[in-house]
């Protein structure tokens, strides 16, 4: 059911729930992967892919699952290699960082929106 577009865009809505329940975890990360290889690279973008990578995004994962994050969003960039979906990421994480430099919070260390955003930078095209 995930080359449904309105399944990808529900399942990525609920995917960070998912991802944090020790008891579905490991399927919900077959999940995310199934559902970012199910996307559709076409100019201008489905809207419910759209929707899908923006939930996708906006996840706030635990530190320990950050870099399989971070290799899905690259993913992303890889499968759906438009310049509307490079920008909407890219301007996504770019806003992301400038917040964390605004509002830092005192127990934080490395910028994670910045090592996203430097990650995810090198495989946009």
């Amino acid at each position: 059911f995930i080359a449904v577009p309105q399944v990808r865009r529900l399942s990525a809505g609920y995917l960070e729930r998912w991802l944090q329940s020790p008891a579905i975890s490991g399927l919900a990360r077959t999940l995310f992967v199934s559902l970012v290889q199910a996307m559709q690279p076409v100019e201008p973008p489905l809207k419910e892919d759209i929707d899908a990578i923006e939930c996708i995004l906006s996840m706030k994962l635990k530190t320990n699952q950050l870099n399989t994050h971070i290799e899905n969003v690259k993913k992303i960039s890889i499968t759906l290699p438009t310049l509307s979906v490079s920008q909407h990421i890219f301007s996504h994480l770019l806003r992301q960082a400038y917040l964390e430099i605004e509002n830092p919070l005192p127990s934080q260390g490395a910028s994670t929106s910045m090592t996203f955003l430097l990650s995810v930078t090198e495989t946009l095209p």
